[in-house]
Protein backbone atom coordinates (compact mmCIF):
# COMPACT_ATOMS: atom_id res chain seq x y z
CA UNK A 1 0.00 0.00 0.00
CA UNK A 2 1.45 3.28 -1.08
CA UNK A 3 2.08 6.09 1.00
CA UNK A 4 -0.29 8.24 -0.88
CA UNK A 5 -3.21 5.69 -1.25
CA UNK A 6 -2.61 5.75 2.71
CA UNK A 7 -2.87 9.41 3.25
CA UNK A 8 -6.51 8.60 1.27
CA UNK A 9 -7.87 6.27 3.30
CA UNK A 10 -6.72 8.42 6.28
CA UNK A 11 -8.51 11.13 4.88
CA UNK A 12 -11.68 9.75 4.30
CA UNK A 13 -11.30 8.17 7.98
CA UNK A 14 -11.40 11.29 9.69
CA UNK A 15 -13.29 13.12 7.17
CA UNK A 16 -16.08 10.78 7.41
CA UNK A 17 -16.03 11.41 11.50
CA UNK A 18 -16.61 14.90 10.48
CA UNK A 19 -19.65 14.29 8.54
CA UNK A 20 -21.56 12.03 11.23
CA UNK A 21 -20.68 14.87 13.82
CA UNK A 22 -22.20 17.27 11.22
CA UNK A 23 -25.39 15.38 10.82
CA UNK A 24 -26.02 14.55 14.03
CA UNK A 25 -25.27 18.22 15.11
CA UNK A 26 -27.17 20.14 12.47
CA UNK A 27 -30.55 17.73 13.84
CA UNK A 28 -31.28 18.85 17.03
CA UNK A 29 -29.87 22.23 16.82
CA UNK A 30 -31.15 23.68 13.77
CA UNK A 31 -35.28 22.73 12.60
CA UNK A 32 -35.67 20.07 9.88
CA UNK A 33 -35.11 21.15 6.25
CA UNK A 34 -39.33 20.72 5.57
CA UNK A 35 -39.93 23.26 8.25
CA UNK A 36 -37.42 25.59 7.26
CA UNK A 37 -39.18 29.85 6.51
CA UNK A 38 -36.55 30.91 4.28
CA UNK A 39 -34.96 28.53 1.98
CA UNK A 40 -32.29 30.37 0.31
CA UNK A 41 -28.95 28.98 -1.40
CA UNK A 42 -26.95 28.60 1.65
CA UNK A 43 -29.69 27.02 3.52
CA UNK A 44 -30.13 24.42 1.07
CA UNK A 45 -26.15 23.98 0.49
CA UNK A 46 -25.84 23.96 4.65
CA UNK A 47 -28.53 21.04 4.65
CA UNK A 48 -27.55 19.10 1.90
CA UNK A 49 -23.57 18.81 3.40
CA UNK A 50 -24.68 18.07 6.89
CA UNK A 51 -27.17 15.22 5.26
CA UNK A 52 -24.15 12.54 4.26
CA UNK A 53 -24.21 11.02 7.75
CA UNK A 54 -25.34 7.47 6.70
CA UNK A 55 -22.63 7.36 3.78
CA UNK A 56 -20.23 7.70 5.94
CA UNK A 57 -20.94 5.02 8.09
CA UNK A 58 -20.89 3.53 4.97
CA UNK A 59 -17.53 4.77 3.95
CA UNK A 60 -16.19 3.39 7.50
CA UNK A 61 -17.50 -0.13 6.61
CA UNK A 62 -15.65 -0.28 3.51
CA UNK A 63 -12.27 1.09 4.79
CA UNK A 64 -12.59 -1.37 7.57
CA UNK A 65 -13.33 -4.12 5.02
CA UNK A 66 -10.06 -3.03 3.06
CA UNK A 67 -8.09 -2.65 6.16
CA UNK A 68 -9.48 -5.61 8.76
CA UNK A 69 -10.39 -8.03 6.22
CA UNK A 70 -8.11 -7.85 3.20
CA UNK A 71 -4.80 -7.27 4.98
CA UNK A 72 -5.93 -10.27 7.31
CA UNK A 73 -7.03 -12.72 4.39
CA UNK A 74 -3.46 -11.69 2.87
CA UNK A 75 -1.83 -12.72 6.17
CA UNK A 76 -3.77 -16.23 6.64
CA UNK A 77 -2.96 -17.44 3.03
CA UNK A 78 0.33 -17.60 4.65
CA UNK A 79 -0.40 -18.50 8.36
CA UNK A 80 -3.58 -18.44 10.51
CA UNK A 81 -3.49 -16.70 13.12
CA UNK A 82 -6.17 -17.59 15.47
CA UNK A 83 -4.87 -15.66 19.01
CA UNK A 84 -2.90 -12.71 16.85
CA UNK A 85 -6.01 -11.59 15.07
CA UNK A 86 -8.78 -11.58 18.13
CA UNK A 87 -6.29 -9.55 20.06
CA UNK A 88 -5.67 -7.07 17.32
CA UNK A 89 -9.37 -6.90 17.29
CA UNK A 90 -10.13 -6.85 20.76
CA UNK A 91 -7.42 -4.12 21.51
CA UNK A 92 -8.97 -1.86 18.84
CA UNK A 93 -12.70 -2.16 19.31
CA UNK A 94 -12.44 -2.26 23.47
CA UNK A 95 -9.64 -0.12 24.17
CA UNK A 96 -11.97 3.07 22.86
CA UNK A 97 -15.34 1.05 23.89
CA UNK A 98 -15.37 0.86 27.40
CA UNK A 99 -14.38 4.22 27.70
CA UNK A 100 -17.12 6.04 25.64
CA UNK A 101 -19.66 3.64 27.50
CA UNK A 102 -18.49 4.79 31.22
CA UNK A 103 -17.86 8.13 30.35
CA UNK A 104 -20.87 8.66 28.28
CA UNK A 105 -23.16 6.88 30.70
CA UNK A 106 -21.38 9.17 33.42
CA UNK A 107 -22.63 12.18 31.15
CA UNK A 108 -26.33 11.06 30.65
CA UNK A 109 -26.32 10.14 34.39
CA UNK A 110 -25.54 13.98 35.18
CA UNK A 111 -27.89 15.37 32.35
CA UNK A 112 -30.61 13.13 33.63
CA UNK A 113 -29.90 14.44 37.26
CA UNK A 114 -29.03 17.73 36.86
CA UNK A 115 -29.48 19.91 33.52
CA UNK A 116 -32.57 18.05 31.98
CA UNK A 117 -34.61 21.20 31.59
CA UNK A 118 -35.53 20.70 28.25
CA UNK A 119 -36.30 16.84 28.81
CA UNK A 120 -33.88 15.67 26.69
CA UNK A 121 -32.76 13.17 28.43
CA UNK A 122 -36.38 11.50 29.74
CA UNK A 123 -38.59 12.92 26.64
CA UNK A 124 -36.46 13.10 23.65
CA UNK A 125 -38.99 12.12 21.42
CA UNK A 126 -40.89 15.60 21.68
CA UNK A 127 -37.73 16.43 19.34
CA UNK A 128 -38.45 14.12 16.36
CA UNK A 129 -34.61 14.07 15.43
CA UNK A 130 -33.34 10.64 14.04
CA UNK A 131 -30.13 10.91 16.41
CA UNK A 132 -32.44 9.87 19.05
CA UNK A 133 -34.25 6.67 18.68
CA UNK A 134 -35.39 6.17 22.17
CA UNK A 135 -35.74 7.60 25.94
CA UNK A 136 -31.92 7.96 27.68
CA UNK A 137 -32.67 7.56 30.59
CA UNK A 138 -34.58 4.45 30.56
CA UNK A 139 -31.65 3.17 29.23
CA UNK A 140 -29.13 3.77 31.75
CA UNK A 141 -28.85 0.35 33.65
CA UNK A 142 -26.29 -1.96 34.58
CA UNK A 143 -28.10 -4.76 32.41
CA UNK A 144 -27.74 -2.67 28.88
CA UNK A 145 -24.11 -1.64 30.25
CA UNK A 146 -23.39 -5.24 30.04
CA UNK A 147 -25.19 -6.00 26.78
CA UNK A 148 -23.46 -2.81 24.86
CA UNK A 149 -19.93 -4.03 26.41
CA UNK A 150 -20.52 -7.30 24.72
CA UNK A 151 -21.44 -5.44 21.34
CA UNK A 152 -25.10 -6.96 21.39
CA UNK A 153 -26.72 -3.71 21.16
CA UNK A 154 -29.45 -3.71 18.97
CA UNK A 155 -29.07 -7.19 19.04
CA UNK A 156 -30.46 -8.26 22.58
CA UNK A 157 -30.30 -5.15 24.27
CA UNK A 158 -30.79 -1.21 23.39
CA UNK A 159 -28.29 1.19 22.94
CA UNK A 160 -26.79 2.17 26.27
CA UNK A 161 -27.54 5.77 27.24
CA UNK A 162 -27.49 8.29 24.66
CA UNK A 163 -24.46 6.85 22.65
CA UNK A 164 -26.60 6.07 19.24
CA UNK A 165 -23.39 6.07 16.93
CA UNK A 166 -22.62 2.57 19.16
CA UNK A 167 -24.93 0.47 17.02
CA UNK A 168 -22.13 0.39 13.91
CA UNK A 169 -19.40 -0.81 17.08
CA UNK A 170 -22.06 -4.44 17.26
CA UNK A 171 -22.12 -4.65 13.49
CA UNK A 172 -18.38 -4.16 13.07
CA UNK A 173 -17.15 -6.93 16.15
CA UNK A 174 -19.72 -9.54 14.72
CA UNK A 175 -18.52 -9.52 11.15
CA UNK A 176 -14.93 -9.48 12.34
CA UNK A 177 -15.67 -12.86 14.08
CA UNK A 178 -17.98 -14.39 11.10
CA UNK A 179 -14.87 -12.94 8.60
CA UNK A 180 -12.76 -15.15 10.84
CA UNK A 181 -14.98 -18.24 10.83
CA UNK A 182 -15.24 -17.99 7.65
CA UNK A 183 -11.61 -17.70 6.84
CA UNK A 184 -11.33 -20.93 9.27
CA UNK A 185 -14.01 -22.83 6.80
CA UNK A 186 -11.58 -22.22 3.98
CA UNK A 187 -8.29 -22.03 5.10
CA UNK A 188 -7.47 -24.13 7.66
CA UNK A 189 -6.99 -27.81 7.00
CA UNK A 190 -8.00 -29.47 10.25
CA UNK A 191 -11.46 -30.97 9.73
CA UNK A 192 -12.56 -30.00 13.57
CA UNK A 193 -11.50 -26.81 13.22
CA UNK A 194 -13.37 -26.37 9.76
CA UNK A 195 -16.70 -27.64 12.00
CA UNK A 196 -15.93 -25.40 14.87
CA UNK A 197 -16.16 -22.35 12.81
CA UNK A 198 -18.88 -23.44 10.46
CA UNK A 199 -20.83 -23.77 13.83
CA UNK A 200 -19.90 -21.01 14.70
CA UNK A 201 -20.96 -18.32 11.87
CA UNK A 202 -24.20 -20.17 11.67
CA UNK A 203 -25.13 -19.27 14.70
CA UNK A 204 -23.70 -15.91 14.80
CA UNK A 205 -25.76 -15.28 11.42
CA UNK A 206 -28.96 -16.63 12.67
CA UNK A 207 -28.90 -14.71 16.15
CA UNK A 208 -28.27 -11.14 13.79
CA UNK A 209 -31.03 -8.80 12.54
CA UNK A 210 -31.33 -9.38 8.93
CA UNK A 211 -30.01 -5.59 8.36
CA UNK A 212 -26.54 -6.09 10.37
CA UNK A 213 -25.92 -9.21 8.12
CA UNK A 214 -26.61 -7.79 4.47
CA UNK A 215 -24.56 -4.83 5.89
CA UNK A 216 -21.54 -7.46 6.14
CA UNK A 217 -21.68 -7.71 2.06
CA UNK A 218 -20.83 -3.85 2.02
CA UNK A 219 -18.01 -5.07 4.48
CA UNK A 220 -16.81 -7.63 1.99
CA UNK A 221 -16.77 -4.72 -0.64
CA UNK A 222 -13.26 -4.15 1.45
CA UNK A 223 -12.02 -7.24 1.41
CA UNK A 224 -12.34 -7.66 -2.37
CA UNK A 225 -10.61 -4.42 -3.09
CA UNK A 226 -7.24 -5.87 -2.08
CA UNK A 227 -7.89 -8.75 -4.44
CA UNK A 228 -8.68 -6.90 -7.37
CA UNK A 229 -5.42 -4.97 -7.30
CA UNK A 230 -3.66 -8.35 -6.31
CA UNK A 231 -4.30 -9.92 -9.56
CA UNK A 232 -4.09 -6.54 -11.73
CA UNK A 233 -7.59 -6.73 -13.03
CA UNK A 234 -8.48 -3.70 -15.32
CA UNK A 235 -9.46 -0.82 -13.02
CA UNK A 236 -11.07 2.38 -14.30
CA UNK A 237 -9.58 5.82 -14.95
CA UNK A 238 -9.09 7.33 -11.63
CA UNK A 239 -11.13 10.72 -13.06
CA UNK A 240 -13.78 8.30 -13.92
CA UNK A 241 -14.22 6.67 -11.05
CA UNK A 242 -14.44 9.55 -9.04
CA UNK A 243 -17.04 10.87 -11.31
CA UNK A 244 -19.16 8.04 -10.87
CA UNK A 245 -18.30 7.94 -7.17
CA UNK A 246 -19.50 11.57 -6.73
CA UNK A 247 -22.75 10.73 -8.91
CA UNK A 248 -23.79 7.62 -6.72
CA UNK A 249 -22.88 9.52 -3.82
CA UNK A 250 -24.96 12.66 -4.86
CA UNK A 251 -28.13 9.97 -5.82
CA UNK A 252 -27.50 7.94 -2.53
CA UNK A 253 -27.89 11.72 -0.24
CA UNK A 254 -31.23 12.66 -2.38
CA UNK A 255 -32.65 9.33 -1.80
CA UNK A 256 -31.80 9.20 2.03
CA UNK A 257 -33.13 12.28 3.43
CA UNK A 258 -34.68 11.53 7.02
CA UNK A 259 -35.68 14.84 6.68
CA UNK A 260 -37.98 14.22 3.96
CA UNK A 261 -39.09 10.10 4.69
CA UNK A 262 -42.57 10.13 5.13
CA UNK A 263 -42.86 6.10 5.59
CA UNK A 264 -39.86 3.45 6.82
CA UNK A 265 -37.91 2.28 3.50
CA UNK A 266 -37.84 -1.39 3.03
CA UNK A 267 -34.43 -3.11 3.63
CA UNK A 268 -34.02 -4.43 0.11
CA UNK A 269 -34.55 -0.55 -0.79
CA UNK A 270 -31.82 0.43 1.87
CA UNK A 271 -29.33 -2.37 0.84
CA UNK A 272 -29.66 -1.75 -2.91
CA UNK A 273 -29.17 2.08 -2.06
CA UNK A 274 -26.33 1.41 0.47
CA UNK A 275 -24.49 -1.26 -2.21
CA UNK A 276 -24.73 0.69 -4.95
CA UNK A 277 -22.82 3.42 -3.29
CA UNK A 278 -20.43 0.73 -1.91
CA UNK A 279 -19.75 -0.49 -5.07
CA UNK A 280 -19.28 3.28 -6.23
CA UNK A 281 -16.46 3.72 -3.47
CA UNK A 282 -14.77 0.68 -3.81
CA UNK A 283 -14.30 1.07 -7.57
CA UNK A 284 -12.90 4.65 -6.64
CA UNK A 285 -10.45 2.48 -3.87
CA UNK A 286 -9.63 0.05 -6.79
CA UNK A 287 -8.50 3.02 -9.04
CA UNK A 288 -6.49 4.86 -6.90
CA UNK A 289 -4.70 1.96 -5.10
CA UNK A 290 -3.71 0.38 -8.70
CA UNK A 291 -2.15 3.40 -10.35
CA UNK A 292 0.04 6.06 -8.76
CA UNK A 293 -1.39 9.55 -7.69
CA UNK A 294 -0.46 12.35 -5.39
CA UNK A 295 -2.52 12.84 -2.42
CA UNK A 296 -1.02 16.18 -0.24
CA UNK A 297 -1.16 16.74 3.44
CA UNK A 298 -0.26 12.96 4.76
CA UNK A 299 0.90 14.26 8.17
CA UNK A 300 -2.48 16.33 8.66
CA UNK A 301 -4.57 13.42 7.60
CA UNK A 302 -2.84 11.46 9.24
CA UNK A 303 -3.18 13.31 12.42
CA UNK A 304 -6.94 13.83 11.99
CA UNK A 305 -7.63 9.71 11.08
CA UNK A 306 -5.61 8.72 14.19
CA UNK A 307 -8.30 9.68 16.72
CA UNK A 308 -11.32 9.63 14.18
CA UNK A 309 -12.30 6.41 16.33
CA UNK A 310 -12.55 8.30 19.76
CA UNK A 311 -14.49 11.21 17.89
CA UNK A 312 -17.08 8.87 16.78
CA UNK A 313 -17.49 6.75 19.21
CA UNK A 314 -17.55 9.91 21.76
CA UNK A 315 -19.21 12.89 20.50
CA UNK A 316 -22.57 11.81 20.63
CA UNK A 317 -23.19 12.02 24.82
CA UNK A 318 -20.90 15.01 24.62
CA UNK A 319 -22.98 16.89 22.33
CA UNK A 320 -26.39 15.87 24.01
CA UNK A 321 -24.66 17.27 27.43
CA UNK A 322 -23.63 20.08 25.84
CA UNK A 323 -27.01 21.00 24.55
CA UNK A 324 -28.47 20.13 27.58
CA UNK A 325 -26.45 22.89 29.17
CA UNK A 326 -27.17 25.37 26.75
CA UNK A 327 -30.52 24.73 26.80
CA UNK A 328 -30.41 25.15 30.85
CA UNK A 329 -28.07 27.53 31.28
CA UNK A 330 -28.07 30.35 28.31
CA UNK A 331 -31.21 29.26 27.25
CA UNK A 332 -30.85 28.21 23.96
CA UNK A 333 -33.98 26.56 22.84
CA UNK A 334 -33.71 23.32 20.47
CA UNK A 335 -34.40 22.88 16.65
CA UNK A 336 -34.97 26.60 15.50
CA UNK A 337 -34.93 28.36 12.71
CA UNK A 338 -31.34 29.07 10.58
CA UNK A 339 -29.59 32.26 12.70
CA UNK A 340 -26.43 33.38 13.05
CA UNK A 341 -26.45 32.05 16.90
CA UNK A 342 -27.62 28.82 16.24
CA UNK A 343 -24.29 28.80 13.39
CA UNK A 344 -21.90 30.03 16.29
CA UNK A 345 -23.66 27.58 18.73
CA UNK A 346 -23.20 24.46 15.82
CA UNK A 347 -19.42 25.48 15.70
CA UNK A 348 -18.75 26.15 18.85
CA UNK A 349 -20.26 22.47 20.00
CA UNK A 350 -18.56 20.51 16.85
CA UNK A 351 -14.90 22.40 18.24
CA UNK A 352 -15.41 21.43 21.88
CA UNK A 353 -16.44 17.81 20.58
CA UNK A 354 -12.73 18.06 18.93
CA UNK A 355 -10.85 19.00 21.37
CA UNK A 356 -12.45 16.44 24.09
CA UNK A 357 -12.33 13.61 21.76
CA UNK A 358 -8.57 14.19 21.17
CA UNK A 359 -7.62 14.50 24.62
CA UNK A 360 -9.55 11.12 25.52
CA UNK A 361 -7.69 9.46 22.63
CA UNK A 362 -4.38 10.25 24.26
CA UNK A 363 -5.59 8.16 27.01
CA UNK A 364 -7.31 5.61 24.82
CA UNK A 365 -6.85 4.86 21.20
CA UNK A 366 -3.09 6.13 21.19
CA UNK A 367 -2.27 3.41 23.51
CA UNK A 368 -3.92 0.19 21.41
CA UNK A 369 -0.47 -0.81 20.44
CA UNK A 370 0.18 -1.11 24.11
CA UNK A 371 -2.72 -3.04 25.02
CA UNK A 372 -2.00 -5.22 22.06
CA UNK A 373 1.12 -5.76 23.21
CA UNK A 374 0.35 -6.40 26.94
CA UNK A 375 -2.08 -8.94 26.22
CA UNK A 376 0.09 -10.89 23.67
CA UNK A 377 2.88 -10.91 26.25
CA UNK A 378 1.42 -10.78 29.51
CA UNK A 379 -2.11 -13.27 29.25
CA UNK A 380 -1.20 -15.25 26.16
CA UNK A 381 2.63 -16.00 27.20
Amino acid sequence: MSTSFSSLLNFFRWFSALLVILSHTRHLIFVDYKNIIDKNIFIKAFYFITGFGHEAVIIFFIISGFLVGGLTLEKWLTKIQYKIYLVDRFSRIYIVLIPAIFIGGGLDWLGSNYVNGSEIYTNSARYQTSSLGSVISTNLNFETLFGNALNLQNIFFPIFGSNGPLWSLANEWWYYIIFATLLSIFLDKRPLNKLFSASIAVTIILCLPFQITYMMLIWLLGVLILQFNKFKLPTLPTFISLIIFIIVLVISRLSHNPDNLTSPESDLIAFTRDMGFGVAFSLLLISCNSRGFYFPFSYIHKLLADFSYSIYLFHFPIFIFLMALSHDFLAINFMQQPNSNCALLFLGIILVIYILSYLISLITERHTKKLRKFILTKILH
